[in-house]
Parts: structure tokens; sequence; C-alpha cells
């Protein structure tokens, strides 16, 4: 059987597609492959030594990182704040205790004497609340450090971050004595807490702390914004979340840069992201653009950077990845809920030719095409994750579990452009992940051929509709197609980005009954329309060099098989539609690009 295997069409098809993308196939580790060529005459370019050039203590790169921790070490704000931390640590917890019992009397007789009769039943509940939770720590003499260090989420949060100790202090047998920071805070607390309404003043704290912690240890961000995407959408104003996120991700890295304490390393397809969120920006500057999605789409795209830079260890890209397969699960979840259990709408759906497909899903999206976006994105991680032998056999069911249910939420999805790029997903997968799934894919390929046998008719039709010029939706992405193609012939440097753009100068290359298309259903089409034929070729070429590179690898993750995916898609619709895509189509970029080091 494993002789037969190896004669096999499908596996010298793979060796010989492995050969010309990654090199010789016995190393099968992209060195000597097109990519690696290419970035390494960038590299050796006058543009290439600039950038890497620093490293040794001649170089600019090594003075600037000296001079940034050398701001840092030398910094009043942060010996102050640092002697805080210190003086708050080598407090007695006893005296903690009684702070908050003094903070709790103090609030609870100024809420009996100026109340009197009409009683604030939140500060009452406050006062009660702060001197019951004083009443364990009365008496002890341990520091606040033992404390700390000692309680389990502490324990547990050091275990995820792989820290060997959150707290830089060592442990002491007594906690020092502070009566006078007793009356001082005490009095504090009591004006702040009567001027602020407690939940407010607590939800204050805690997201102090969790900026805080995202500053200080920027790879947090990422599996943050993998897991949290598709819930943002549940938020009035998911964007500008999205950008705060990416925002607090940026600051964090480049401080950290900046002091020295993390890498930086530019390639060519680095070069070329950077091109391409320039055009962005600037598309939002001229011609008919609105800046404030120039911006938007740059800062999102630029999220790139810091996740390549930041997701070299196994650590943390193992981490990014199980967060972006559990989001996708459950928004897939919801999807599958939402469609047998939910009344949908038939906003989606062409009645009069598919009047029985029930509804196309949306889940916490808007659009079921940017939610089939979304999910090809993680099918391949997911897929990856289960085919994986060298993970534990509960590390494979919940990758199962989730890969399962991310394909039946994209059939759901009745997008026929996100069929055909499952089943590519599915083909590149277990063609390439390895030989065991080279193996698996002899026996995939007759069980698809046999399930057409026992599909539903439904399912059947909306799938044979695909090239169907007769179809309503396929005619009107050909018309469309043509008269974008003219409008990027007039303006072969760009119309600006945004949806205003796009529909102030369509209408007058469009055909004739439909002038009001939203964007050009091609996600070239639509970027070289809008930044210019500049754009278009660096997205194009950015995008070639993630895949050299992808699939250069021994093995991959499932990253360049999501961006064949989402490609085969945007060759139907316009990817970032809804802004925010952009982010986690850029993500999967960085993710493909990667270096070897974290397998």
């Amino acid at each position: 059987m494993r002789q037969i295997w190896k004669n096999s069409f499908f596996w010298r098809l793979a060796l010989r597609l492995d050969g010309r993308l990654g090199g010789e196939h016995e190393r099968g580790d992209g060195r000597n492959g097109l990519y690696a060529r290419l970035d390494r005459r960038f590299r050796e370019s006058r543009l290439g030594v600039i950038c890497g050039d620093g490293y040794d203590r001649a170089g600019w790169q090594f003075r600037f990182r000296r001079f940034g921790m050398r701001c840092r070490e030398e910094s009043r704000m942060r010996a102050c704040l640092w002697s805080v931390w210190n003086y708050v640590m080598e407090s007695s917890v006893g005296y903690v205790g009684l702070f908050l019992l003094t903070l709790g009397i103090s609030l609870l007789i100024l809420v009996l004497i100026v109340d009197e009769l009409l009683l604030d039943t939140r500060q009452l509940v406050t006062a009660i609340s702060v001197i019951v939770l004083s009443v364990p720590l009365l008496g002890s003499s341990k520091p606040v450090f033992s404390l700390v260090e000692e309680s389990f989420f502490v324990h547990r949060a050091k275990r995820c971050l792989g820290y060997a100790s959150m707290l830089p202090l060592r442990e002491g047998t007594r906690g020092r004595a502070r009566p006078m920071a007793v009356l001082l805070f005490s009095a504090l607390g009591v004006t702040v807490a009567w001027g602020i309404t407690p939940l407010l003043l607590i939800c204050g704290l805690l997201l102090f702390a969790a900026i805080l912690l995202l500053v200080l240890l920027p790879e947090v961000n990422i599996p943050l914004i993998l897991f949290s995407f598709p819930f943002l959408s549940l938020t009035k104003h998911p964007t500008l979340f999205l950008c705060g996120f990416v925002l607090i991700l940026h600051v964090a890295w480049l401080l950290k840069i900046y002091c020295g304490r993390r890498d930086f390393s530019f390639e060519l397809a680095d070069l070329s992201v950077l091109l391409f969120c320039i055009l962005l920006l600037l598309g939002g500057a001229v011609g008919f653009g609105d800046a404030s999605v120039g911006v938007v789409l740059s800062l999102l795209a630029s999220a790139y950077f810091p996740m390549k830079n930041l997701l070299s260890t196994a650590l943390w890209h193992r981490r990014a990845r199980t967060a972006l397969v559990a989001g996708a699960s459950v928004c897939a979840v919801y999807g599958i809920f939402q469609y047998f259990f939910t009344d949908l709408e038939l906003l989606w759906v062409d009645v009069d030719r598919f009047f029985d497909i029930g509804g196309r899903v949306c889940s916490f999206f808007d659009n079921p095409n940017i939610l089939a976006v979304y999910l090809l994105l993680a099918f391949p991680f997911a897929l990856c994750g289960t085919l994986d032998s060298e993970k534990t056999a509960l590390h494979r069911f919940f990758f199962s579990l989730a890969a399962l249910s991310v394909f039946l939420c994209l059939v759901l999805t009745w997008s026929r452009g996100a069929w055909l790029a499952l089943l590519f997903e599915l083909f590149l997968t277990f063609a390439f992940h390895g030989r065991r799934s080279r193996a698996l894919l002899l026996l995939l390929l007759p069980t698809l051929a046999l399930s057409v046998l026992f599909l539903p008719q439904s399912v059947i039709r909306r799938f044979l509709s695909i090239g169907n010029l007769a179809e309503s939706s396929i005619r009107y992405r050909l018309y469309t197609w043509r008269g974008v193609l003219d409008m990027i012939h007039a303006h072969p440097f760009g119309i600006g980005v945004g949806e205003e753009a796009f529909r102030s100068v369509y209408p007058h290359f469009a055909r004739s009954g439909i002038e009001t298309v939203m964007h050009a259903h091609n996600v070239f089409l639509q970027t070289a329309a809008e930044i210019g034929v500049i754009g278009g070729a660096s997205l194009a070429f950015v995008l070639t060099l993630a895949l050299l590179k992808g699939f250069g690898r021994r093995r991959a993750a499932g990253a360049p098989y999501a961006l064949c995916g989402v490609l085969i898609m945007g060759m139907f619709d316009h990817l970032w539609y809804a802004p925010s895509m952009i982010c986690m189509v850029f993500a999967a970029l960085a993710f493909s690009l990667l270096e070897e080091g974290w397998e």
C-alpha cells in the first residue's frame, strides 16, 4: 500500500510542488527556495544593509537601543514608581487590613451622618464590604509581596505567561509597619469613594491593571486580539475597539524595542507591507478618499509588524493559534445555532432561485461573506492542529471539534466562493502537512465523491450555479469587474480609500443597472482602484512572498493554506469590506512569514 501511494500522481505532485517552492525536499526548510533567494538579495542590497545594520557596537541600532536603555534605567519617573511599588510590597498585610477597616468605618460613619434618614445604599454596601474584607487580613505580619506571590491567581498567571516570578522583590520574614500611611490613605480613600461610584472605581482599577499588563507584556495583546475579534462586532464601534487594541500593541512593542527588550527584523516582505500601509494612509488623504478610513486601514494592517516579530517563539505562536481557533469555534457554534433555532432573514438570498436554503448565517457579523472570510482564515489552523500527531490526544480533540464546527458553519453561510475556498484549503492541508495527511488524502477524495450522492439538492443546486452566467449574482459581478477595470484605466493612481470614494467615481464607469455597487467584489481590483496599480501590485507581491515562504517550510501550521483560501474568496468579494477584517488577513500574513524557529 505504501509503495502504491509513493507511485501515485498526488505524491509526485506534492513532491514537485514542495521542491519548487521550498527548495530540496529532503531538507524542506525553505533555505534554498525562491523566497530565501529573493530575501538574500534584498539583505545584500544597499537598503537591506541599512535596515539590518546596527547589531554590532558601531551600528546605529545598537547605539539607539543603548540610548533607550540608558534613558529607561535613569528615568526619574521609573525610579519614583519603583519606590512606591517597593513601599507597598514591603508593607505588612495586617496594616493593609487596618487601612481597609479604617476606610470602611469612616465611610460608614459618613453615610449615617450625612444621609440620616435617606441612606445611600451603594455607599452603605461598599462600606460594609470593605469592613468584612479587612477582617481576614488583620493580625498578619507577612509582607504584601508574600500574600500576592502565593495567591492562586498570580500562580496561574505566572505559569501562563512563562514567568518564574511576576514580582521582582524577595520575600521577607515580616512586613513593615505603616501607621502614618494608614491614616493618610484612609482619608484619601474616603474622599475618592464618596465622589466616585464603587463599581466605576473597581472597573477603572481593573482597566488600568489590564492596560498595564498589555504594555509590560506585549505578547499578551496578540492572543487577546485574535480571540476577541468576532465578539467585538457585538459592540457599537467594533473597529474603534480593535484600533485601540492594535494601538496598545504597537506602543508596547515599540517601547520594548526602544529599551532593547525585543528584537526587530526587516525583510523583503516587510518592505512590501510597509509600502502597502503607506499607500493606504496616503489613499485617505488624496483624491476622493476618506482620511479616517485611510488611518484605520493602515493602522490595522500594520499590526502585521508586531505580530511577526513577537510570535517568533514557539510558546506564543502556539497560544496565538489556539486563541484564533477558540474564537472562531465559538463564533461557528453560534452560527450553527442561529441556522437551526432562529428565523433567518432572506436578505442575502436570491429567493427566486434558492428558495429552499433557509437563509444564510451571519453569526456575530453583519454579512455572511464577512463571516466566511473570517472562518476561512481560522479553518486551516484548526485542521492542522487536528492532524498534528506530535500533540496530545486532548489537544487534537479540541482542534478537531473546532475544525468540524467551523466547517459546518462555513457550509451554512451558503457562500459559493467560500465553498470553493474551503475545498482548496482541505486539499492543500492534506497534501502538504505531512506524509500521513497525504495518505488520508487518498481516502478523502473518494469519500467526497461518494458524499455527493447524499447531499441535499439545495446544496448541489447552489454549488452547480457557480459559473452560471445566467445567475444574477454572477452576472452582477462580471459587469462590476468591467466597470472597475475601466475606472482603473482612467485613474491608474487610485481614487482614494473608503466606500464614499468608490460611490463617487464608480457610477461614471458602471454598466447600466448596477450603478449602486458598494465595492468591486474582488480584492485586487478594489485595491488597485483605491490606491492605484502600485498598491494592487504591492499586495499581490507580499502575498506571493508569504506563500513562497509558507510552503517552503517543512510543515506549515495552516497560515499559507488560509491565505490561499481567502485569496479564492477574494476573487469574488472584497476581503476587508468590513475594515476590521484587514487586521485578520495581515495576521495570517504574519503567521506565514514567521521565522522557522517557532517549530
